[in-house]
């Protein structure tokens, strides 16, 4: 039987205060985050008298969709909704083919400078993407890309932190087992298909949640390469939804929290689906060296 000292009781007591602070800081913090987003869908439903009321009343007192019907009336959602889903799974699905291949080779493969050439494209991520903005924009000038998909995918297919994201996943995957597929005969290519990429997929799909919550809410760049609303994405229609507002006098708060609905969803029903796999990234980042 255990004895409990006044000693062992002290740091129970201890453990439990810390515990608890880190419980209530971790509960206000939640509340703090999602307070703004429950105001928001509340408001998208409230009736027009209900909009600048002051106080924090999440439930409306008479709910209409007539916000939703105002939203989709003033813009070209479903056109801008097309567009920002063909960049987010062109960007999405391009970074990860080259974030992948890049990650393999600086993770398992011997070849000179290969540390050198790593530590490069992590130099990149310390870079801002609006110091490279007004050279890419020439760029899509000259290639006669302004206006088109091109544009909007090409490029931001090129990402220092998924290599690096993927790299940390590829080195917990044991080099035993890729040598004892060698071996066997498998070729490098063959190797990352069977081996590498299914011990690692939880990585990739972190990787893929980043990078589609990433390019689906891009602002600056869609903005500046596209001038019509055949080519405009959600966030630059959200922009002009404003603007459109603002042409009244006044913001349409109801119609306005519509859309910024609209525009969220997408991405919350994607980590709803991949949430587990999501935490499961997250928790198990690779940090080996």
């Amino acid at each position: 039987m255990k004895v409990v000292t006044i000693k062992n009781f002290a740091y129970y007591i201890r453990r439990y205060i810390a515990a608890l602070t880190v419980y209530v800081l971790l509960f206000a913090l939640t509340i703090v985050l999602i307070v703004p987003f429950l105001q928001m869908l509340s408001t998208s439903f409230k009736p027009a008298e209900e909009w600048f009321s002051t106080s924090l009343n999440l439930i409306p007192t008479k709910p209409t969709l007539e916000n939703y019907e105002i939203a989709l009336s003033q813009i070209p959602f479903f056109r801008f909704f097309l567009n920002s889903s063909i960049m987010t799974a062109g960007v999405t699905v391009g970074q990860i083919i080259i974030a992948t291949l890049s990650a393999y080779s600086f993770s398992k493969l011997r070849w000179p400078g290969r540390n050198l050439f790593f530590w490069i494209i992590v130099a990149t991520m310390m870079m801002p993407a609006e110091a490279s903005l007004v050279v890419r924009y020439i760029m899509m000038v000259r290639f006669n890309w302004v206006n088109t998909y091109l544009a909007l995918i090409i490029p931001l297919l090129g990402t220092g932190f998924t290599t690096f994201l993927l790299r940390q996943f590829f080195l917990n995957v044991p080099d035993e087992l890729i040598e004892a597929a060698i071996i066997d005969g498998c070729r490098r290519i063959r190797i990352l298909f069977v081996v590498v990429i299914p011990l690692a997929k939880a990585g990739i799909a972190t990787g893929t949640i980043f990078l589609a919550l990433k390019t689906w809410n891009n602002f600056l760049w869609p903005l500046l390469v596209t001038g019509t609303d055949e080519m405009s994405t959600l966030p630059v229609g959200l922009q002009k939804f404003v603007e459109t507002s603002l042409g009244q006098n006044y913001i349409a708060w109801g119609p306005f929290m519509a859309m910024s609905t609209l525009v969220m969803a997408p991405m919350i029903i994607l980590y709803l689906f991949a949430r587990k796999t999501f935490i499961q990234g997250i928790s198990t980042t690779g940090l080996k060296e």
